[in-house]
Order: C-alpha cells, then sequence, then structure tokens
C-alpha cells in the first residue's frame, strides 16, 4: 500500500476510535483523578452508623447502590439526579460520610473535618470546561412528582423545580498548610446531583428498566449557567439528564479565586451555618478532547465563555477553540474527527494534517438554534509553520471547497469566523512531501527529511516527496501543481553534493 494510503487509513482508524484510545492510555497511564488517602479527621460525624467512616470518601463516587427499604425491599438502584446515593454499595461498602458536630465537653461543639489528598497536583488549567478544575459529590438531588425506583420512565417522571441540598464548607491547599476557604460557596452536597450512568427511552420501552451500561464521567463538570434553569422549573427528567451532557454531576469549583496554580488537598467541613451534609467523592476535573461534547448557553455567551477541545494524542496541544457570539437557546457544541469515508477518500490528493467534525444542535428538543461561532483550529501538534503551506478545505457532501481562513501566529491556529452554519466538516490538507509546509515540495524538503530519518520521517515518506517533487500550493484555492518528478539535473547535483546520499539505506 502507498505510504500517504496508509497514513490515511490509519486516520480514519483513528478518528472512530480516539476517545477509547484516550480512555485506555489515560487507565494506563494516568493518576488517579479521586482522592486517594484520608489525611485528618476529627470524627465529628452524623448518629447514623450508616455514615459514620470517613474513608467512604475516598475513590470514584458511587454509581450504583443497594436500597435498604422496607417497602422497596434490598435491590440494586442506579444513582441519578431524582434518586441520590445512600445506604450501601453492592459489596456492602459505606459510601456517604456525614459531617455534623459533637460537643467539646465545655457548652460548645466541635464541627465536623475531613481532609483528603489526591496522589498528584490538581492544577488551576484555563482549558477546563467552563474553568473547572474539580468536583465535589455528595447526595443532594432534584425534587420530582412522585416516587422514583429504577424501573421508572424519566420521560414521565416531572422535576418540580426545587431541589434538596445540605451544604458544607470547601477549602484547598497546595501543600496542607497554607489554606483557602470558599467561604461563599460553592458548597459541597449541593447541585448538581451525581448522575452515575446514561438512561436509555428506548431501552425502558424495551425491557422496563432504562439504565444502560454506559457509565457518566465524573471528571466532566456540568455547565454551572445551567443551575437556575434545572431548578427554575418543571420538565422531564430525562430532559435535565440530557443537560449533563455525558457528566457525572457534582458542585464544580474552580481554583482561580484561591490563587494557588495548583492544590493535592481539599478539605470539607460543617460549620454552624452549614452541617449535616454527606461528602460521596472528589474528582479532579480534565480537559476535553476532540470526541467530547459540551453545553452552551446564552448566559455563556454573555460571560464570554470558550470551549476548548485538547487533541486526542496530546493533551497539552488544543485543538479547537470555540468563541460563540450569540446563541439563541440552549444549545450542545459535539467534536469528531472526519469519519465520512466518502469525504476522506475525496482527499487522496492530499496529506490529511488533521480534520473536524463541529456539530452545533439544541441541547434538549428539536431546535432549531441560531448561534455564531468563531472557532479556531489547529493545524495539529507538529505544525510549526506561519500559516503557509496548507489549505482549509469545507465538505458540501460531495467535494471539497476551499475555505478562507485567518491564522493566529501567537497559537498557531487558524481563525473561522461568524460560522452559523450547524454542521461544520473540516480539513486541514497539505501537500504530500512538503516536510518544511512551505507550500512547495523541493530540495528543502528533502533535507528535511533526511535530517530527520528515522525520528519524525521513514524511508517510505521518501516516495512522497519523489512523487510529489514540484508540486505548488495554490494558496485560497483546493487546486495544486501537477506532479512532476525531480529533474535529472537537480537530481545529479544532489547526489553530487551528498545531499541524496542514503549509504546502505539508500533504497
Amino acid at each position: 500500500m502507498h505510504s500517504h494510503a496508509r497514513k490515511l487509513l490509519r486516520h480514519i482508524v483513528s478518528a472512530s476510535a480516539v476517545t477509547m484510545l484516550w480512555n485506555f492510555v489515560s487507565c494506563a497511564l494516568a493518576q488517579n483523578p479521586y482522592a486517594v488517602e484520608l489525611v485528618a479527621q476529627n470524627a465529628a460525624y452524623g448518629n447514623q452508623p450508616l455514615y459514620n467512616d470517613p474513608s467512604a470518601v475516598l475513590g470514584e463516587p458511587t454509581r450504583i447502590g443497594n436500597n435498604n427499604d422496607p417497602l422497596i425491599g434490598t435491590s440494586p438502584f442506579h444513582v441519578n439526579i431524582v434518586q441520590s446515593a445512600y445506604n450501601v454499595d453492592l459489596a456492602g461498602n459505606k459510601i456517604l460520610t456525614t459531617l455534623s458536630r459533637k460537643s467539646d465537653g465545655a457548652g460548645g461543639f466541635i464541627y465536623g473535618s475531613i481532609t483528603v489528598r489526591f496522589d498528584h497536583p490538581i492544577v488551576d488549567d484555563p482549558v477546563n470546561p467552563y474553568g473547572i478544575d474539580f468536583n465535589v459529590f455528595g447526595n443532594a438531588y432534584y425534587s420530582g412528582a412522585g416516587f422514583v425506583n429504577d424501573h421508572t420512565d424519566m420521560r414521565a417522571y416531572t422535576l418540580t423545580g426545587g431541589y434538596f441540598a445540605e451544604p458544607v464548607v470547601v477549602s484547598v491547599s497546595p501543600d496542607n498548610s497554607n489554606w483557602y476557604t470558599y467561604t461563599s460557596g460553592p458548597y459541597g452536597d449541593t447541585p448538581f446531583p451525581t448522575q452515575g450512568h446514561a438512561w436509555s427511552g428506548e431501552q425502558h420501552d424495551l425491557s422496563g428498566n432504562g439504565w444502560t451500561d454506559q457509565t457518566t464521567d465524573f471528571t466532566k463538570p456540568v455547565n454551572p449557567t445551567l443551575g437556575p434553569i434545572l431548578t427554575g422549573a418543571s420538565r422531564p427528567a430525562v430532559e435535565a439528564m440530557d443537560m449533563y451532557v455525558g457528566s457525572g454531576g457534582g458542585t464544580g469549583f474552580d481554583l482561580a479565586p484561591s490563587g494557588f496554580g495548583s492544590i493535592q488537598y481539599i478539605r470539607v467541613e460543617s460549620t454552624a451555618q452549614f452541617r449535616d451534609g454527606e461528602i460521596d467523592g472528589f474528582a479532579d476535573v480534565r480537559p476535553m478532547i476532540v470526541g467530547d461534547a459540551l453545553s452552551i448557553t446564552p448566559v455563556n455567551v454573555t460571560t464570554g465563555t470558550v470551549l476548548h477541545f485538547q487533541n486526542a494524542i496530546d493533551a497539552t496541544h488544543t485543538a479547537i477553540r470555540a468563541r460563540f457570539s450569540s446563541v439563541s437557546d440552549l444549545a450542545k457544541l459535539a467534536t469528531d474527527t472526519v469519519t465520512d469515508v466518502a469525504a476522506l477518500a475525496a482527499l487522496s490528493d492530499w496529506q490529511l494534517l488533521a480534520s473536524y467534525q463541529l456539530t452545533v444542535s439544541a441541547l434538549v428538543g428539536p431546535g432549531p438554534i441560531d448561534f455564531s461561532v468563531d472557532y479556531e483550529l489547529s493545524p495539529g501538534p507538529s505544525y510549526q509553520g506561519l500559516g503557509a503551506g496548507f489549505e482549509v478545505l469545507s465538505w458540501n457532501g460531495s467535494i471539497w471547497e476551499s475555505l478562507p481562513f485567518d491564522f493566529d501566529l501567537v497559537h498557531g491556529r487558524i481563525a473561522i469566523t461568524d460560522w452559523t452554519a450547524p454542521s461544520a466538516t473540516l480539513a486541514i490538507v497539505g501537500l504530500p512531501g512538503d516536510f518544511n509546509r512551505d507550500g512547495t515540495v523541493d530540495a528543502g524538503d528533502y533535507v528535511r527529511w533526511r535530517n530527520a530519518l528515522n525520528t519524525s520521517y521513514q524511508l517510505s515518506d521518501y516516495e512522497l516527496w519523489r512523487d510529489n517533487y514540484g508540486r505548488q500550493m495554490s494558496t485560497g484555492t483546493n487546486n495544486v501543481n501537477s506532479a512532476t518528478a525531480p529533474e535529472p539535473n537537480l537530481l545529479a547535483l544532489l547526489l553530487g553534493t551528498g545531499i541524496l546520499s542514503l549509504g546502505s539505506r539508500r533504497k
């Protein structure tokens, strides 16, 4: 198979499996996203023995609990926004800790306090969704009309606009010595309630139980501007679940007010004003990657929220940056690489540097959504050029069309402004063999290939250079000059100067 075709095939495969690959790499290499050690506690807990084990706050928040009810019995239940965690998990382990108070022996009280440590620093990261850096999970829940269990049809079950919460105070520290306290909130054990699994109406119609095996993401926060919307009006429970966009819930905290660049310790405590709240766990928030989706609201537009999506292989590299200048209602931006086989096949004469499938849709209901957004797109983590040597193409369903763009030299991203179409299928392409990305396949590309042979490039990449020698990029269009082989005189010159000599590795 031609080396260019092999690269295109690899792109097609990675596009469909990128999220699975990222999750696998994260599990294998990354730090634990949950608290790993109980550093301090003062045993000021509630009266129920079920909720007095401080180690219950370590590890992943609860996804499935076990009922202990005289009417319901001891059947398992899925923790969700209208049925919060309580009792024990399926293995009989305690899952919550109540922060209360105890007598100090002198007529006063000692208020409950727990301090936990992560095995890595939680960073104040500006590319985290909505600026949130960690989540705290309790057992808050949204109020609903009537009883609920695992067989409830969440399309018919109605939220009544209120919620139950028992706030506790949260503090953070980088070293367990210097502390910052969120004295004015947010607080632990408040919305957004935990949602452990996805719910499917189709599955409910088939089996009478709509809970799926698809777990939610505790390291992904809920858009904080949705708080008043979720508690402000009656709506079907499934709509509220959809607003989470795959998040597992939790109250989100931004480290920026603390002034700390990173923290490794979190403390939760009750006070005379806030006590008897429950804590289930903590999670470090991760940056979103291409393949994820996020919600966007009119309030986000007003506050200047920017949505970031990182490269799926190199999470330190921002691949997509989206700033909405207007949105008519609650919306969702879904991202992916291009997977349309016909569209990718039509790029066979190009080297595909990056591709993006961007879709804006209604967050709940059928829409439509009116919006305007500015996209900034990366040509890839390895691109170090000045905006030359590539083109941006837009797929119209049958052919690729050249798309005008600006280039941000500071961040190395392509800027496409005032985009209003619900779907954008975009490809950033360069000339095969144009290794230095100057828009021409020439001797300079051969030098770069030779110098980086067996590191950035392989022997097979020489074929790209040879087969495309002489091609030039016509900026602003998707046309290029015809490919020509190197002239014999140039080949002789290169051989004579030693540039083209491969020694024992010569093909």
